[in-house]
């Protein structure tokens, strides 16, 4: 009887052990009290585009208005991982073959000026390598095709969101980082067919102390000993392409650093983060875009809402709706509509697949971006 608890004992002990190391490095988090203030457009303005029997990634838009998501990675997609969204309903793009063969882990998305459907594949946090895609939405042909070397995307990296320039030839991707807790931004030069990860560990890049509270409660997992505390997550461009705007997923403020900086190689790390900006203040964001004017629109995780950044910096609640569950990837589209994906990923992060089907439908909605 003795040898049992003892043994009872010692298990005891190594499960508080290890509890508490996973508790010390994802643990933890306190609760940012911000009060969102009265939306600027009515929630009737939001408009469902697309009901969908799995949760959506990013989304992006071709200049013709034509609607390509990827399927959130955290809902195990197997049958379709990249889509193209057909008078509401989906298609495989660019084949159905290519969702087993080019595919593994896609979630950002994006289409370039070179009309070519791109994603960055994370490769199930770096466990395989992660990879970047374009395919070309007219000829279907895989156009570019790179895997990052590991000292660029290394093993528990997650590369989710990325912009391209106006020219397609500079790619810049956030790698959130969740699990290895080294979260930076990468950059993809197209032409010279290499890359290299910067900024990262530094301020800008990194996580605040916050607990995300989403609209079915905080962001954790395992009682609490697993919480979302994400790296760089939001990432925009301008349109003239002098300035990348980005910032961890919690926390409250958005940088941003000078593109002629970051793509010139002869900068080094320590040099680049001199030329870190704070830009403005913001709310706990997942995805963000900049509008033609220089509005940046993000989603508010917490408060089912879009915000925007103005001009002069001030923080504003555009639309807010119960619809949102977990508003994720933004893209433009005609007739100054702003598109949404929403993920819903505090319903479905580690959760089975009947889960999953059951919480269906999801939607793919837009709104007027312009007053």
């Amino acid at each position: 009887m003795k040898i049992i608890f003892k043994i009872v004992f010692v298990i005891l002990v190594v499960i508080l052990s290890i509890s508490g190391i996973v508790y010390s490095l994802y643990g933890g988090g306190e609760r940012w009290n911000y009060t969102s203030p009265a939306s600027i457009l009515g929630e009737s303005k939001l408009e469902i585009v697309a009901s969908l029997p799995f949760p959506p990634g990013n989304i992006a838009l071709n200049f013709e208005d034509r609607i390509f998501i990827t399927i959130h990675p955290e809902s195990k997609p197997v049958d379709f991982k990249v889509v193209e969204i057909v008078d509401g309903k989906y298609q495989a793009f660019p084949d159905e073959i290519s969702q087993t063969t080019l595919y593994s882990h896609p979630q950002g998305i994006r289409v370039d000026s070179k009309d070519r459907v791109c994603t960055i594949d994370h490769g199930d946090n770096g466990i395989k390598p992660a990879r970047f895609v374009c395919v070309s939405i007219e000829s279907k042909k895989v156009e570019i095709d790179y895997a990052f070397p590991r000292e660029v995307a290394p093993l528990l990296s997650y590369l989710q969101d990325f912009v391209p320039d106006s020219e397609s030839r500079f790619y810049y991707f956030a790698d959130v980082n969740f699990f290895g807790k080294n979260p930076g931004l990468v950059v993809y030069d197209s032409k010279e067919n290499r890359s290299r990860r910067i900024l990262e560990d530094h301020y800008s890049t990194s996580p605040e102390n916050w607990k995300i509270f989403a609209y079915n409660g905080p962001m954790e997992r395992l009682g609490g000993l697993i919480v979302l505390k994400a790296g760089v997550d939001s990432i925009a461009i301008d349109r003239n392409d002098e300035w990348l705007y980005y910032a961890p997923m919690n926390h409250r403020k958005m940088f941003r650093i000078r593109i002629d900086k970051i793509s010139d190689l002869n900068f080094s790390n320590q040099d680049l983060e001199k030329f870190v900006e704070v830009y403005s203040d913001k709310i706990l964001s997942d995805g963000i875009l900049m509008d033609d004017e220089g509005n940046i629109f993000l989603t508010d995780v917490e408060h089912q809402s879009i915000a925007r950044i103005t001009t002069d910096r001030k923080l504003e609640n555009w639309i807010s709706s119960s619809k949102f569950r977990w508003p994720d990837g933004l893209a433009l589209g005609k007739g100054n509509l702003m598109y949404v994906s929403d993920s819903d990923i505090p319903n479905i992060a580690l959760q089975s697949q009947d889960h999953i089907k059951a919480s269906a439908p999801y939607y793919l909605f837009r709104f007027p971006y312009k007053r």
